[in-house]
């Protein structure tokens, strides 16, 4: 997997995260990775991926 910067392109099926568990976490769709802070805990929204021209 790799690191990612916020506002960084992501492709459907890209893994983009790792459960707890070990299995992959993929992006559902083409988008871009937003990240909520520079700290945060576990069990609390880490990243969001947002669609490229979505409005409001």
């Amino acid at each position: 997997m790799r690191s990612f910067v916020t506002g960084e392109p992501v492709r459907a099926g890209e893994v983009i995260g790792q459960r707890a568990d070990g299995s992959p976490i993929t992006a559902p769709h083409d988008g871009a990775v937003i990240f909520a802070s520079g700290k945060v805990k576990a069990g609390t929204e880490m990243c969001f991926l947002c669609l490229h021209g979505a409005a409001g």
